[in-house]
């Protein structure tokens, strides 16, 4: 039994042996969870929201990258309003 010692801002450090067996990297996330009195530290599979800096956005497709429509908001009315022809 390994024991960890709580440190300055309550930060832990997770024994080598573990984070081998566990195959945890720097930069995973766990999560924690209160189970019966005791910590348990959950690995978790993040999916990153962020779009690849060569990806096109909404606004090159719908034209603002051109001139068309130049505001978030007008690209959200140009979509309601095309949304609105196709239901009718």
């Amino acid at each position: 039994m390994t024991h960890i010692k709580i440190k300055q801002k309550y930060q832990v450090t997770i024994p080598a042996s573990l984070r081998k067996r566990l195959e945890l990297q720097e930069g995973d996330v766990l999560e924690a969870r209160e189970q019966d009195g005791a910590i348990l530290l959950v690995p978790q599979v993040v999916v990153s929201r962020k779009r690849p800096a060569d990806s096109k956005s909404l606004s090159d497709y719908v034209g603002s990258a051109r001139g068309l429509l130049s505001s978030v908001r007008e690209i959200d009315e140009f979509i309601s309003h095309e949304r609105r022809q196709w239901e009718s």
